[in-house]
């Protein structure tokens, strides 16, 4: 999952950094952080089971970071439609679908 989401975001064009937590100032870890030439920045979740989606949703903290321009769930296609049910305002969904 994390590789899709790297290459979604393509890192020729953005800084794609996975795992983001210690030094960054940010009061949760980033799956995924992706900054663009022009400092926008983006957040992906990534969620590969049931149990751990529905898990983010019951933690204490909605991701919310000022430092933060836009935020993703990056899941596996059987947990789309879950995903979609779950899906806060705002944020994106990016979809691995096998072929």
């Amino acid at each position: 999952m994390t590789v899709f989401v790297m290459q979604y975001f393509n890192p020729r064009q953005n800084i794609v950094v996975p795992n983001v937590f210690w030094g960054m100032g940010f009061g949760h870890e980033v799956d995924v952080l992706v900054c663009s030439k022009l400092g926008y920045t983006t957040e992906v979740e990534i969620k590969i089971s049931r149990g751990d989606l529905l898990a983010d949703f019951r933690k204490k903290h909605d991701h919310s970071d000022p430092k933060i321009n836009s935020h993703y769930f990056a899941v596996p296609e059987y947990l789309e439609d879950l995903a979609r049910e779950y899906l806060r305002p705002g944020w994106g969904l990016l979809v691995l679908k096998h072929r």
